[in-house]
């Protein structure tokens, strides 16, 4: 199988070489590297990669958003983004090149890998559709009806061979001439021009059945009745472009309904009335006795007999429930029959339940009228329709279940849901409003409160007026904000989301929720107010500290892998977790709401995860629990606690459970504070211990050496430790 080829857009070499070395053991074949936009053009000519890994900064005049839309128009090769810069100016420039993914400095194997998969199958997709849009051309062409599209002025764009035909146009001829010119319809009675139908479609914007009776003259004068409908054409956004014509001749179809103007009028009725299995019922002697003179084949399917099979008796049999749809149908079918053969009742509508053939219940609606003779003046039998509803049945039953759900899921959503009448008087309200309004549900039933008493004088007009608004069908967006008053008198903001309650399209009422908005108004203004600061800092952490950071780290990571001796490795990999340990302080620094204080809990937990990756030890085989306080850390602070907890895990995760250990180990993180001022940070394994004879400030391991070092001099504080029962380190400082 052919490696998936990638070109390496880069100016700063050792990024580039690192990235290299990432994709290659991810399995992906690097064509090459350059570092202009220039040459990574010049490249695609010959090595056509099948994606470009691209900077956005790059040497030379050509900026990587400019290169990669040059690659995306001329080479269709699909680039990634991969860069430092995420600033919100450079991003709206990115979008504008519609790039297949991007990749923010600094990253992790897995994410470039997914990023990569991701970018080539929106690739492939896109090829697809583009496939697709040359098989849909090639389907149009190959249609039976005709098929003209114009742009919105009525200019033709496209015609398929039968409406070259039928038109007597060629599509070279009728390309860019008004629809008018080559489409040329007249009324079939008066033979007047019809209005152009481009502008028929233009003006409802859905797809038109056009006037009927209509002549197509064609490009030599000969007529032909034809048959069309028009659609409007539109762009992703819904915004119509053109028109497509459909229509065909139709010179056949009037002799067959020439013949059917000539049947007989049973059938014609039947026919142009017919929903379900129409029928003819002659009433015999008495009920049961009487036969079909016509019933449709369709009965086959319907009640499992066929049209010779079917009787009166049949039908009566298998009723089991009858509905009357109608004020004066008799309940009792016999009285019913009666009243029909007597012309009392002239029309029949019932839904019944049937058991059919195989035994099977279905819901028929059954719709009839009564054939007068006029000689004796009573009924001969009856002309209907059978049609069945039993889906129609189960639907309603399914709302009704539905509706009754949706009734208990409201009484448990945290905000109010309410219905109103007219008038705004609450009609209904889940138990949330009770506890937010401070009302009992009695005091509810007993007096039944309008919209208007639950605001303040101040908002009850506008109010009213929105009321009317969403009355005559208007959706308010955004949606309303008030100030709600409780029952004891006390405000607070809240937004109440609204529609109307409509039956038969006629409005009843107000349908809503109200949420109260106190935290959000909290949060909000919180937000403003811290706004500045992080804006301000944003950019100094992200740009002089990550990139840095990231820097060495690719530059510890592509030493790494020239190194044979596993001591030095090991070296390199702890130089590795502590840089990225300082980099997690700033990352989290970045996240965090106070930029001057980190989540340390978060931090914590996000620094031990790496290092069990980096080390390749799962939690389920040595569990990790961490107690963290909160309290405020500052990031003098945070960076030499982290670099400690750095050392300590990584040695116990070295050192402390060897394969001879046989209980179950476990790593505890405490971090909490003991006095006013200070704080105690512990690190305890259970595993096999210092030995007895390592002094912590005589060591000559740099790990411990530094967990010593940062506790008295950077923190300014004590180290001790406890060996009994495995590895137990307490540092003490002061905040």
């Amino acid at each position: 199988m052919n490696k998936i080829k990638i070109m390496i857009v880069e100016d700063e070499r050792i990024a580039s070489e690192d990235v290299k070395v990432r994709l290659e053991q991810l399995g992906y074949k690097v064509t090459d590297i350059v570092s202009t936009g220039e040459s990574a053009i010049k490249k695609s000519e010959t090595s056509m990669p099948d994606l470009v890994l691209m900077d956005i900064k790059l040497q030379g005049p050509m900026s990587g958003i400019d290169a990669a839309q040059i690659l995306r128009t001329r080479f269709n090769i699909p680039v990634v983004y991969l860069t430092a810069f995420a600033d919100k100016q450079t991003l709206d420039k990115v979008k504008k090149t519609e790039p297949f993914g991007f990749i923010l400095k600094p990253f992790e194997d897995r994410e470039l890998h997914g990023v990569i998969e991701t970018a080539l199958y929106k690739h492939r997709i896109e090829r697809k559709l583009m496939e697709k849009e040359a098989w849909l051309t090639t389907t149009l062409r190959s249609i039976g009806d005709a098929v003209i599209a114009t742009d919105i002025q009525g200019k033709i764009t496209f015609m398929n061979p039968v409406a070259e035909k039928l038109t007597g146009w060629k599509e070279e001829e009728a390309k860019a001439k008004n629809i008018k010119q080559v489409f040329r319809i007249v009324n079939e009675d008066s033979n007047k021009p019809v209005v152009n139908p481009v502008e028929i479609v233009l003006k409802k914007g859905k797809l038109t059945g056009l006037p009927r009776h209509k002549i197509l003259i064609d490009k030599k004068g000969n007529r032909l009745p034809i048959d069309d409908s028009g659609a409007p054409i539109k762009d992703d956004k819904g915004h119509i472009i053109g028109v497509v014509m459909v229509f065909k001749d139709i010179s056949n179809r009037r002799e067959v309904e020439e013949a059917l103007k000539r049947s007989e009028a049973f059938y014609r009725e039947v026919i142009e009335n017919a929903v379900g299995v129409p029928y003819w019922l002659i009433y015999g002697p008495s009920i049961g006795e009487g036969y079909y003179e016509y019933v449709g084949s369709g009965i086959k399917e319907l009640m499992g007999y066929t049209p010779d099979e079917f009787t009166e008796k049949c039908f009566i049999d298998s009723l089991e429930e009858v509905i009357p749809l109608l004020p004066d149908i008799p309940k009792d079918f016999s009285d019913c029959r009666n009243a029909m053969i007597n012309m009392e009742i002239v029309q029949y509508k019932t839904d019944i339940l049937v058991r059919t053939k195989d035994g099977k219940q279905k819901w028929l609606n059954d719709s009839s009228v009564a054939m007068k003779d006029e000689k004796t003046g009573k009924s001969l039998g009856s002309l209907g329709i059978l049609v069945d509803i039993t889906e129609r049945k189960q639907v309603e039953q399914a709302l009704r279940e539905k509706e009754e759900r949706f009734r208990e899921l409201a009484q448990l959503l945290p905000q109010v849901v309410f219905e109103t009448d007219l008038e705004a008087h609450i009609t209904y309200t889940n138990l949330d409003s009770y506890r937010i309004f401070g009302y009992t549900q009695e005091e509810f039933k007993r007096n039944p409160l309008t919209c208007f008493e639950l605001m303040i004088p101040e908002d009850r007009e506008r109010a009213l007026q929105n009321i009317q608004r969403i009355l005559a069908g208007e959706k308010l967006d955004p949606p309303s904000e008030y100030t709600a008053i409780r029952k004891d008198g006390s405000r607070f903001p809240v937004m109440i989301y609204s529609n109307a309650i409509l039956r038969n399209n006629v409005p009843v009422g107000i349908r809503g929720i109200i949420i109260d908005m106190t935290d959000r108004k909290k949060a909000e203004y919180q937000i403003q107010k811290d706004l500045k600061e992080k804006e301000v800092l944003l950019k100094e952490i992200h740009h002089r500290v990550k990139n840095n950071l990231q820097i060495i780290s690719s530059l510890l990571g592509l030493q790494a892998r020239y190194i044979q001796d596993e001591k030095f490795l090991n070296i390199f990999k702890e130089c590795q977790n502590r840089v990225r340990s300082m980099a997690l302080v700033h990352e989290k620094l970045y996240q965090a709401q106070d930029l001057a204080i980190i989540d340390f809990h978060e931090y914590v937990d996000y620094l031990i995860r790496g290092l069990y990756r980096s080390f390749g030890v799962s939690p389920e085989q040595i569990p990790y629990k961490i107690n963290v306080q909160d309290i405020t850390i500052a990031i003098d602070l945070a960076v030499p606690c982290g670099l400690i907890i750095n050392e300590l895990v990584s040695n116990a995760l070295k050192y402390a459970f060897p394969e001879s250990f046989k209980e179950k180990g476990k790593i505890d993180i405490k971090l909490h504070q003991i006095g006013e001022k200070e704080v105690e940070l512990v690190v305890r394994d259970n595993g096999i211990g210092l030995p007895k004879n390592i002094d912590l400030r005589k060591t000559k391991t740099l790990g411990l050496q530094l967990v010593t070092l940062l506790a008295e001099s950077q923190l300014a504080g004590t180290a001790a430790c406890d060996r009994k029962k495995g590895t137990h380190f307490q540092i003490r400082f002061s905040i």
